[in-house]
Formats: structure tokens, sequence, C-alpha cells
């Protein structure tokens, strides 16, 4: 997804790539546990 810089002041778009990112790794770390699930439960 590209976000067109020219039209954000740079507050804002500073806001959404910090909420981007943190969603982000929030779907990265569920993802995760639910992939290492099956391992932990076998170990």
């Amino acid at each position: 997804m590209v976000i067109p810089l020219t039209h954000h002041k740079n507050g804002v778009f500073t806001k959404l790539k910090v909420v981007g990112i943190s969603a982000g790794m929030r779907e990265t770390a569920r993802r995760g546990r639910q992939a290492l699930s099956p391992f932990a439960w076998k170990s």
C-alpha cells in the first residue's frame, strides 16, 4: 500500500506509521503464537 506523503503533515504521517507498525507487530505475534502452538503442545 502506498501512502501519498504530499497530502499528509509530518505529524499525521508519523502517527499513521506508528499505528501501522504496532498493528503489524501485534498481527505477527498473534500468527507466530498460532504457528508455534502445535509444537508447544507436542513438546
